[in-house]
C-alpha cells in the first residue's frame, strides 16, 4: 500500500517534471528508460525508444538525450550508465 502510494508519488512527479521542464515526448521515454530506479526499463520502452531511431530527425534527439543522460546528469550512478549502454545496445540491432 505505501509502496503502491510511492510509486504514484514518483510518477506524478516525472510528469510534473516533464511539463515544467518542457521535455518533448521522445526525451520524456528517454528519461523514463533511463532513470534512477532500481529496476530495469520494460522492453516495450526500449523497442519503442530504438523505433525512434529509424527517422533522422527523433534519432538526434534519442541519441543526444541518452548522451545528455550519461555525461552531463551524475555520472556517478551506476544505473543511469548501465540504462544508456543497455538502450544504446538495443538501438544499434
Amino acid at each position: 500500500m505505501l509502496r503502491d502510494l510511492i510509486s504514484k508519488g514518483k510518477e506524478i512527479a516525472d510528469k510534473v517534471t516533464n511539463i515544467v521542464m518542457n521535455f518533448t515526448e521522445v526525451e520524456a521515454k528517454v528519461r523514463e528508460a533511463t532513470s534512477d530506479e532500481a529496476w530495469g526499463p520494460h522492453g516495450r520502452l526500449m523497442n519503442e525508444l530504438a523505433e525512434y531511431t529509424y527517422c533522422h530527425s527523433t534519432y538526434l534527439e534519442v541519441m543526444g538525450t541518452l548522451w545528455k543522460r550519461l555525461h552531463t546528469e551524475n555520472m556517478r550512478n551506476w544505473r543511469r550508465v548501465y540504462k544508456v549502454s543497455a538502450q544504446v545496445v538495443r538501438t544499434e540491432r
